[in-house]
């Protein structure tokens, strides 16, 4: 478990950095910090629910998540460049 969470904050931090720096050229403030971490906990949040609604509907996560995934990464590229890179 605690590898778990050390790796999930490891690579959230990664994450960060490297959407700042390299993807949108951007500087590492505590603004964007905060702004990135709404979106992870938005798109956290949908996945989840997009989950729990393919359990209900098809007795199935994988679907769910299935289906979540590319809409986070699109949900994720256009909420960075348009608000916490901008």
């Amino acid at each position: 478990m605690a590898a778990t969470s050390t790796g999930f904050v490891a690579g959230f931090f990664v994450n960060y950095a490297f959407h700042s720096k390299v993807t949108f050229r951007n500087g590492m403030t505590s603004g964007t910090l905060i702004r990135f971490i709404c979106v992870v906990a938005l798109n956290y949040m949908l996945t989840l629910a997009l989950v729990a609604l393919s359990l209900s509907i098809f007795q199935n996560a994988l679907i769910g998540k299935l289906v979540s995934l590319p809409l986070v990464a699109v949900n994720g590229f256009f909420l960075s460049k348009y608000w916490i890179f901008k």
